[in-house]
């Protein structure tokens, strides 16, 4: 019933902006004013070849990535996602898995935002979501308030892959799916054991990173 309100009003309601509200040719987009205020991520010899990341996590872009994280700002989503599907790097037998959250934040928060990411880029890019291969087994510090040593031991053996669908990243491209990258311990984190378990290679997509 949600979404079937969701698409009514789009089809009623013109498209706005979804930071300024300013009118807009298409719903779950940004203005050409706010598309502006985004540090884009071009080429850049310091970032590792295999994070791909839409703008630098400053600005609009950490204002963006906060709401969808901290306000249920989840519409949100689907406008990161539509730039992100556009870094996705292109390989065969390619699988996006998002980084994900332990049980007690995920019934805190009622959603994980690497989750809608992933499974909305996966539709955009007609590419296959695999929610349930990493699970995270500890619940761990928030790692905003930590440094780069702290969210590495923070974040050590927290994630682990779930047996039930450990066939699906065998021989595969994984693609890490989250709203941000800040030291990278996350994501090489969760590459160790995607790798261990099986996974041709690993590399990740982000809508933001922190510039080096």
């Amino acid at each position: 019933m949600q979404k079937l309100c969701s698409l009514v009003s789009d089809f009623i309601l013109p498209p706005l902006c979804h930071n300024c509200k300013r009118l807009v040719q298409a719903h779950n987009t940004l203005c050409f004013h706010c598309w502006q205020k985004l540090e884009f991520v071009g080429y850049d010899p310091y970032l590792p070849e295999t994070i791909f990341s839409v703008a630098y996590f400053s600005g609009l872009a950490r204002e963006m990535v906060h709401k969808l994280k901290f306000e249920d700002d989840v519409k949100l989503a689907l406008c990161m996602a539509k730039l992100m599907a556009l870094r996705v790097p292109k390989h065969p037998d390619s699988v996006l898995i998002p980084v994900p959250m332990h049980i007690n934040k995920l019934r805190e928060r009622g959603y994980n935002q690497a989750g809608l990411l992933a499974s909305m880029i996966g539709k955009l890019n007609k590419m296959p979501c695999e929610i349930g291969v990493l699970s995270k087994k500890r619940d761990t510090k928030n790692q905003s308030s930590l440094n780069y040593n702290e969210r590495k031991k923070n974040i050590l053996g927290a994630f682990a892959i779930d047996k039930m669908y450990a066939a699906t990243i065998i021989n595969s491209h994984v693609i890490i799916v989250d709203d941000v990258c800040t030291t990278k311990a996350t994501i090489n984190e969760c590459s160790k054991i995607l790798i261990k378990a099986g996974a041709k290679s690993v590399s990740a997509v982000v809508f933001a990173v922190t510039r080096p």
